[in-house]
């Protein structure tokens, strides 16, 4: 009843905005009503549309992006980039993007979202280290995208997917938190280079804000931009098993997870035969990332000594080890 007093509503007026109950609400109203529940800026944009339900109009049309979005992307090659669209759905990507999170284009298009990605790839929790917030997150951009396209059949059926499917998830929803993607960082643990510590940046397009171009950003001269520049150089050239190996989807089936000691092979032949340059920082993480009986196996499997393989990875020569 306090807050009726604040906004000088009447009790019977505020109960029929919480349930929904009438269209006929004033913007003066309605800016009471946020003022006296301390809305901040998303949560008073929520709350404006959840008072002006959905009209019934036809279901969006499905998202394309323009092909000079797309040039944009594949220009940004020393960045990760892509760009997400409704329902937190991944519509392009850049291949430094697929080399640092997953190989988009191996997915099925309906999986090919950051719900599916961070709570039913069971390898999620490996790649980011701030796995909590990264899903907290996620649930609360898809509660506000939700709101904002009400005629969407995707956004429902993924909803429903993920409380079936995934307990955490189903926690999540019931919190009831907003968020806009607007900017921050993640730490992701890469299997070949490691910790990367990232941020980001969030452009909508003026002609279609439900589509977003995602662009990351590294602090010069640490560990997380040497490891972002080796991954770049291997990902420019086209080294096959780049890409971070997917755990199996939980109840999908899909995709089939490599063993660590077939992943460390496929890493160690990768890097000799790109013979691209190795920082210093990167040539120490080998060795602390592969445990000796690996090491041993796998300098038995490419009939050398374990010394002469680590050795024998390309070297930085400007660099000071």
């Amino acid at each position: 009843m306090y807050k009726c007093g604040v906004t000088g509503v009447s009790v019977d007026h505020y109960v029929r905005l919480e349930q929904g109950r009438s269209l006929q609400f004033s913007e003066s109203v309605l800016d009471a009503v946020a003022r006296a529940l301390r809305l901040n800026p998303v949560e008073r944009e929520h709350f404006y549309r959840l008072a002006r339900p959905w009209s019934g109009e036809e279901p969006p049309a499905v998202q394309e992006v323009r092909p000079g979005l797309r040039r944009l992307l594949d220009a940004a090659h020393d960045v990760p980039a892509y760009i997400v669209g409704r329902g937190v759905s991944v519509l392009a990507w850049n291949r430094l993007a697929a080399a640092l999170i997953t190989d988009f284009g191996a997915l099925p298009p309906a999986q090919r979202d950051f719900l599916h990605l961070v709570f039913l790839d069971e390898g999620a929790k490996d790649l980011y280290e701030d796995w909590d917030d990264k899903a907290a997150d996620t649930v609360a951009y898809l509660r506000l995208d939700a709101a904002r396209n009400p005629g969407d059949p995707r956004i429902t059926a993924l909803i429903d997917e993920m409380n079936a499917e995934s307990p955490e998830f189903a926690a999540l929803w019931q919190r009831h938190e907003l968020k806009d993607k607007t900017h921050g960082r993640h730490i992701y643990r890469h299997p070949i280079v490691g910790r990367v510590e990232l941020g980001y940046e969030t452009f909508r397009l003026p002609d279609d804000p439900d589509q977003a171009l995602v662009a990351h950003h590294v602090e010069p001269g640490t560990p997380s931009a040497d490891a972002l520049r080796l991954l770049a150089s291997l990902s420019a050239a086209a080294v096959p098993t780049l890409t971070r190996p997917q755990k199996q989807l939980r109840r999908t089936g899909v995709p089939v997870r490599r063993s660590s000691f077939r992943a460390g092979c496929d890493y160690l032949v990768s890097l000799s035969m790109s013979r691209l340059p190795l920082p210093g920082s990167i040539r120490r993480r080998v060795t602390d990332l592969l445990p000796p009986f690996l090491v041993v196996r796998l300098a038995s499997e490419m009939s050398t000594e374990p010394s002469a393989l680590l050795l024998s990875l390309p070297r930085a020569p400007s660099m000071v080890e």
